[in-house]
C-alpha cells in the first residue's frame, strides 16, 4: 500500500484557490447567469481580486503575539 507524500505549500495554496473559486462561483451562479458578458468578466475580476486577497492572508505567517 502506497502512501501519498506530503503536497508542497504551493500545491496546497493551489488547493484553496481551486476550492475559494468554487465556493465563490457557486455562491455567484444566479447573478452570473443573469448578467451581460461586461458585467460577467468585471463580477469574475473582482471574484479573482478576493480570492487574491484572501491567499496574501493566509499567507502570513502567524506571529506569536496573535495567539490566543
Amino acid at each position: 500500500m502506497m502512501h501519498a507524500g506530503i503536497i508542497s505549500r504551493e500545491q496546497s495554496l493551489q488547493i484553496l484557490k481551486n476550492d475559494l473559486r468554487k465556493t465563490a462561483l457557486e455562491k455567484q451562479a444566479a447573478e452570473l447567469a443573469k448578467a451581460t458578458a461586461e458585467d460577467r468578466q468585471k463580477m469574475m475580476a473582482r471574484i479573482d481580486e478576493d480570492i487574491e486577497k484572501e491567499l496574501r492572508r493566509r499567507m502570513r505567517p502567524i506571529e506569536p503575539g496573535n495567539l490566543i
